[in-house]
């Protein structure tokens, strides 16, 4: 057996609840080594420590008490409330905590309404719905002037070909 299995196995060979077999390969083990024989004797130190600890009961009351307290304790955000009054109203930190925010909120505000809108966005704003359709459709537009001057008739194959010139 590894160290690892005997270290698992030392507390069940201390309380003599390991077969006979288990029982000599840890007792045999241990003869010979050394690390495991410090795990064996920290386990009966601690264990020693245990039995000298006197045994705690609580009262009957334990737990109704725990419960009525439980229940009385503020919640988490009240007791930051509390603590943050505290600290601004009794401490007279109110008018800095006031201003603070006002210098914050005059900024962002500022900073909304400063920013630079390129040339061409405020011109795409004070266009018509047909005037953003036309941009939208820019090269059916150019093909449309290209077809505009060509005689029907005669260059029919430029028409049907102008798809081809697109691609």
């Amino acid at each position: 057996m590894q160290c690892a299995e005997i270290k698992n196995l030392i507390p069940l060979y201390l309380d003599q609840v390991l077969d006979s077999k288990e029982n000599q390969l840890v007792a045999k083990h241990l003869t010979t080594c050394l690390a495991c024989q410090k795990e064996l004797n920290a386990i009966k130190r601690t264990w020693n420590l245990l039995e000298k600890w006197p045994d705690i009961k609580p009262s009957s009351t334990y737990v109704s008490e725990f419960w009525t307290k439980l229940s009385s304790d503020a919640p988490w955000y009240k007791r930051v409330l509390d603590k943050f009054k505290q600290v601004f109203v009794k401490e007279g930190l109110a008018p800095v905590l006031v201003t603070v925010c006002i210098i914050l909120v005059v900024g962002v505000v500022i900073k909304k309404t400063s920013v630079v809108v390129p040339e061409s966005e405020q011109a795409m704003v004070s266009l018509n719905p047909s005037e953003l359709e036309m941009i939208e459709n820019v090269e059916l537009a150019e093909n449309y002037d290209i077809v505009q001057d060509i005689d029907f008739l005669q260059d029919l194959d430029v028409i049907e070909n102008c798809d081809d010139l697109e691609t």
